[in-house]
């Protein structure tokens, strides 16, 4: 009897312990899942204030009569008709930094903040060479970042293809910047010869006075491959590869002497107003860099590659006309890294001819009164640094570049420096 009862308390206390164990099993949480966040349609894209870069703030006292300021980078005007201000005010612009999702790279601050005007101001931002490219003027457009942090797209923005500037008209000041609704991008519009790069098709295309919404930025990087019509390479200077909104262009391994730069592609789309549209981008070819300064004022220009003629190699680059003249360079004569002197057709026979408004050359007159004249090249040098991995690189300097329009009675001060691939032997 005391067996059976000892057998039967067992019993209890190991049913008690399964029972405890379901309960406590029934009662453990799962882990935390990682939340993850999608951002909500509609929803407008709350920014930060976008913070000054250092540039000279630009201010002026502007009254009844009304007035106008640009920024010290002249990248914005503000032109304040009279009667828009009933008394003084100190107008201010501060270049800032972009919080704008869709924006141009850089804001503009216009102060006293929350400033009202009677009749409405003009604002006119100079995009310069980048404001339409990839785009149409249609897409071009300039948006403020009100109290709650949001960028609104404000109606009726003016483009002056000419002038590369975008316009509009408001009544208040606020932080400003313009924006490309719509664009055909290329991740590098400077190829060196035998790269590559990738094109890609953004549409965003906001309501006006609306504010950017995540939507917005969410679409701008999800154009739908049904709304590309047709993609179209300008030249055969390399290859162009469509692959729906987006595309890659190689431009080619050779160099050719038939003018190549700028390669045009373009883009057919069907915008999100259901119309179509074409984008154009041009991606320049080039085989190097040469860079100089010439009396203090600084040009880039985008070289051939340099050729190896009788053992000795010769440098060239040009770039599009400036001052109705096509501006050319030429370093000749050298066939291994050094330092060399300017020279008149001694061997190695260094000089340089900068074909521009003036046409400088490596070498002057020093009296050109006297007989014989006394031809003598600029004091200075070349040094070239490197001739490896496929470049020339090397820098140069000439501190009496005779100018030939002067026939070479006055001269002036050259440096620089080049980067340049070279041919194939």
């Amino acid at each position: 009897m005391k067996v059976i009862q000892l057998n039967t308390k067992l019993r209890l206390i190991q049913f008690g312990w399964v029972m405890l164990c379901l309960c406590l099993l029934s009662c453990k949480k799962d882990p935390p899942k990682e939340e993850v966040v999608v951002p909500e349609p509609g929803v407008p894209v709350v920014t930060e204030a976008g913070v000054p870069d250092g540039t000279p703030v630009a201010q002026k006292v502007i009254g009844a009569a009304g007035g106008s300021l640009a920024s010290n980078d002249k990248g914005i005007t503000i032109n304040i008709p009279a009667g828009a201000l009933t008394a003084d005010q100190t107008v201010k612009i501060t270049r800032i930094t972009s919080t704008n999702p869709i924006g141009s790279a850089k804001g503009y601050r216009l102060e006293p903040h929350g400033l009202t005007f009677a009749k409405p101001v003009t604002l006119t931002i100079n995009g310069g060479d980048s404001l339409l490219t990839g785009t149409i003027p249609e897409a071009v457009g300039i948006a403020f970042r009100n109290d709650k942090g949001n960028w609104v797209a404000m109606p009726g923005a003016t483009v002056n293809a000419t002038q590369k500037t975008v316009s509009i008209q408001t009544t208040h000041f606020s932080d400003w910047e313009w924006f490309k609704a719509m664009e055909l991008r290329a991740h590098v519009n400077l190829l060196e010869m035998g790269t590559a790069t990738r094109l890609e098709v953004v549409a965003i295309i906001p309501d006006l006075l609306a504010p950017l919404t995540k939507q917005t930025y969410i679409d701008a990087i999800r154009v739908k491959d049904s709304d590309i019509k047709g993609w179209t390479l300008s030249s055969d200077y390399g290859t162009l590869t469509p692959n729906g909104a987006k595309a890659t262009y190689a431009a080619a391994n050779y160099w050719t002497d038939h003018p190549v730069n700028p390669v045009a592609i373009s883009v057919e789309i069907k915008g999100p107003d259901q119309k179509k549209y074409i984008l154009v981008t041009d991606i320049r070819v080039t085989a190097g860099e040469v860079e100089f300064n010439i009396g203090g004022t600084t040009h880039k220009l985008y070289a051939a590659p340099a050729m190896r003629v009788n053992g000795a190699w010769h440098l060239f680059a040009n770039t599009n006309e400036i001052d109705g003249r096509d501006i050319t360079f030429r370093i000749d004569g050298f066939n291994t890294p050094g330092s060399f002197n300017w020279t008149m057709g001694n061997v190695p026979n260094i000089q340089c001819h900068i074909t521009m408004k003036n046409q400088e050359w490596s070498a002057f007159y020093d009296d050109p009164e006297t007989d014989p004249v006394i031809f003598i090249p600029s004091p200075g040098t070349v040094e070239v640094t490197s001739i490896a991995n496929g470049f020339i690189t090397g820098t140069f300097s000439g501190s009496h570049f005779g100018i030939r329009s002067t026939m070479l009675k006055t001269w002036t001060r050259v440096t620089g420096k080049f980067r340049v691939m070279m041919t194939i032997e």
